[in-house]
């Protein structure tokens, strides 16, 4: 596939994930389409922001919980969401 097949095909997957087209919802998408690993963030915070978008479109999370992982997933600081 090349860079322009990906490019087009990422907007159309975020969409079917009714994932906001954020950069970071962009690059993530257009990194899985092209097989491409993100060095930069670990399987665990892809999985809880999985979690925290899929909780958060059934509104099984309140605010402050989503808060904290949120907060936790950028500063990659897991032992803040043990207390």
């Amino acid at each position: 596939m090349y860079p322009t097949d990906i490019a087009r095909q990422t907007p159309i997957q975020l969409a079917k994930r009714s994932l906001p087209p954020t950069p970071e919802n962009y690059e993530n998408t257009y990194n899985e389409i092209a097989g491409i690993k993100d060095n930069n963030v670990s399987s665990l915070s892809q999985t809880l922001r999985k979690v925290l978008t899929n909780a958060s479109k059934s509104n099984t999370l309140n605010s402050p919980t989503e808060k904290a992982i949120t907060t936790a997933i950028k500063k990659q600081d897991w032992a803040m969401l043990e207390t």
